[in-house]
């Protein structure tokens, strides 16, 4: 058993809502589940900073999700193959046991200093549980629904159960700290609806040179803890253009 020891006493749970300035009303029930973005701690706020105002829909690509969706659902796809070829990702062959992972280190302004990644997840589909041991991490969901289970450790105790569950909608963000959320599973709840599109950035406190996401997680057989350190299935322009291609492909048909 490992206990540690924060510098503040802990009498409620903390928030797992972000909560933006424009957003915020005292009299608004649901902010009390929520901290506003200017109280992040400052690593934190800039990871905020960097992915909050990200949109995937723009004048140059308006049906860049429907494409997405209509790529993952087409045998013949990008998104369907690139899925059915990571079906092993996680140890034992399982379908639905992994997600796309599009990095956004470059994207056109050359801007971004903490390597974003998109990750898609078609409906039903869900990570390992998993943990990122002293991550500093921004989530925001930018399509569909995203459930998240959170665990008090990393084990292979079959019969653990997730302590707290929280289903995060369009727009919602969330966030983890090292010692805070660290140990936890995401899914797309919707089975037979929409995919899920998040944009998630991380720091890690040990490492602050590394470029992207890290875990250590449970193979699907629940037999083992292994290291995964994220690999993207393409870059963010390349992924857009053969989706935008894909699109045009289809207009023609």
């Amino acid at each position: 058993m490992r206990i540690f020891i924060g510098k503040e006493p802990a009498i409620i749970d903390p928030p797992l809502l972000i909560i933006s300035p424009n957003e915020f009303s005292p009299t608004n029930p649901a902010n009390n589940n929520g901290i506003l973005a200017c109280l992040l701690p400052d690593l934190l706020r800039n990871l905020y900073i960097e992915i909050i105002n990200f949109t995937l829909n723009d004048d140059s690509f308006s049906n860049f999700i429907e494409t997405i969706e209509r790529s993952i659902r087409n045998p013949n796809g990008w998104c369907r193959q690139k899925l059915e070829k990571k079906a092993n990702q996680f140890g034992r062959p399982r379908t639905e046991a992994t997600y796309l992972c599009i990095t956004l280190d470059d994207h056109g302004n050359g801007t971004m200093k903490y390597s974003p990644v998109i990750k898609i997840w078609p409906p039903g589909y869900y990570s390992p549980i998993h943990n990122h041991r002293d991550a500093y991490g921004i989530i925001r969901v930018l399509h569909g629904k995203l459930l998240v289970k959170y665990f008090p450790a990393l084990s292979l105790n079959l019969r653990q159960n997730s302590l707290i569950e929280q289903l995060f909608e369009k727009d919602s963000v969330t966030w983890i700290v090292p010692k805070l959320n660290q140990t936890h599973q995401m899914k797309n709840p919707d089975m037979y609806g929409s995919c899920c599109i998040t944009i998630q950035s991380y720091h890690y406190e040990t490492d602050e040179h590394r470029p992207s996401e890290c875990f250590h997680f449970i193979t699907n057989d629940n037999r083992h803890i292994e290291h995964y350190d994220c690999l993207p299935d393409e870059n963010y322009l390349a992924f857009k253009k053969t989706m935008q291609t894909e699109s045009m492909s289809e207009t023609v048909l």
